[in-house]
């Protein structure tokens, strides 16, 4: 970690610090944790490159950023709400660069088993219970950008589901970050706390307009009891000049398992870090993902799986794809402890670039402190095989026509894997009009 925040990352930090000193209207309580949160964050600095794991990812971009608070919105954004799934049945709720939209959302009532609150309620009516849901991260160079979460969040979600509750429909949560003229800090945060045998599908899909320059923290906590199961879906489809730096923790119980599919598309620049636990006995868990880095763009996505007790399982799944001059990251750890026999762990990475400007770099890792294992990893990074597209050719399938089914057929292995028919279908529509338009693949 770095000692003390570089002369080129002070101004950005001073200008965060000006930012909060603007807020107002929170409890005592919720003020005073907030600004421990800012306190701790100013103290530690942004991470730079000079730390391992952000080694590939430079914030100059968010250094560049003047930012201001968000404003509620309260017109609807058509060409937004055109690009979402359907979602007929499902229980919705949308947030409009961080403030909750209640016209556009259902009521905050799933059915019987399910508590469905707004982080905003809860800091004004439980001020103790709040303080307790913003916790306390550590120190990493990942858990700085959660500070800077916990110091400006305003709103989100705070979902209990209660013992042996199932979900027939999702609950879909959209965040629009919507052009404004100005470029905002928007911090969603959604904690969510599944009961013993509980089964939940949680889709959270964060959206933009082209015109939006926000800067996105977006944190999601879940905490799976013993026998539950949650897939959990974390889509992210925005505009070219929004900055995205997000969090998923997930701890998994006895038995419980949990299922992550995440799509990482647009953005200026952008970082994902997931963080399982599998603190149960064969406890599970599956992360799969797809990212594109078009143009200029930067996705970075980290993942780190710990399996802390015996006899528990864990798969990762990532495809990365690369255009333009778009540069792509993925980095995969699984630490196995001590006490941890009898861990099950595979993870692959597998990257394709499209074009002779892009790149994408690939490492995982395994720390494995336990002598009873069965663990593997493998990463790939290369282009359209050429036998493959010759055979195309030879059937009369144009050059652009036949790269961009190669490079379909690439995603589709992951996305087959997900459950939710419109969520699949949507995602698949996406990269069906990007690859197979004939002006989409460089050579």
């Amino acid at each position: 970690m770095s000692a003390a925040p570089l002369p080129s990352l002070v101004p950005v930090l001073e200008r965060l610090r000006s930012l909060h000193a603007t807020r107002g209207g929170q409890p005592a309580d919720v003020a005073v944790a907030q600004q421990a949160a800012l306190d701790r964050l100013l103290g530690l600095g942004l991470p730079t490159t000079r730390d391992e794991p952000w080694k590939y990812t430079n914030l100059r971009r968010f250094e560049s950023r003047t930012l201001a608070l968000p404003e509620a919105v309260t017109a609807v954004d058509a060409g937004l709400e055109a690009r979402l799934p359907t979602s007929d049945g499902w229980q919705r709720i949308v947030f409009v660069n961080g403030h909750h939209a209640p016209a556009r959302s259902s009521a905050l009532v799933a059915g019987t088993g399910v508590q469905i609150r707004l982080l905003a309620s809860v800091f004004r009516d439980a001020p103790q219970e709040a303080v307790a849901l913003l916790g306390s991260e550590g120190v990493s160079t990942s858990a700085r950008f959660d500070l800077l979460n916990q110091a400006f969040v305003e709103d989100g979600l705070v979902i209990d589901v209660a013992p042996g509750t199932e979900l027939a429909q999702p609950l879909y949560l959209v965040f629009e970050s919507s052009g404004s003229g100005r470029a905002t800090l928007v911090t969603p945060r959604v904690i969510v706390h599944v009961g013993a045998h509980a089964k939940v599908t949680l889709i959270e899909h964060h959206v933009s307009s082209e015109r939006a320059e926000h800067a996105v923290v977006a944190v999601t906590r879940l905490l799976l009891a013993d026998g539950s199961h949650v897939e959990h879906y974390r889509l992210r489809q925005e505009g070219s000049q929004v900055i995205h730096f997000g969090s998923a923790a997930a701890e998994v119980g006895r038995s419980a398992r949990y299922v992550s599919h995440t799509l990482s598309l647009g953005g200026a620049l952008s970082r994902l870090d997931l963080a399982v636990r599998l603190v149960g006995n064969d406890a599970s868990c599956e992360l799969n993902g797809v990212f594109l880095a078009d143009g200029t763009q930067h996705t970075d996505t980290h993942s780190c799986i710990e399996h802390v007790v015996p006899q528990t399982r864990s798969s990762q799944d990532y495809r990365g794809l690369a255009d333009g001059k778009g540069r792509g990251v993925f980095n995969g750890k699984v630490v196995v402890h001590k006490d941890a026999q009898k861990t099950d762990a595979k993870q692959s990475s597998r990257n394709l670039l499209l074009s002779n400007t892009a790149e994408i770099d690939t490492r995982p890792e395994l720390e494995i402190y336990a002598d009873d294992v069965k663990c593997s990893h493998g990463a790939t990074t290369g282009q359209l095989d050429p036998t493959a597209l010759f055979y195309l050719r030879s059937r009369g399938i144009a050059e652009d026509e036949a790269r961009g089914l190669l490079a379909l057929a690439f995603v589709e292995t992951v996305l087959k894997d997900m459950g939710v028919q419109p969520v699949r279908d949507h995602i698949s529509g996406i990269f069906r009009r990007y690859f197979l338009n004939p002006k989409a693949l460089s050579p």
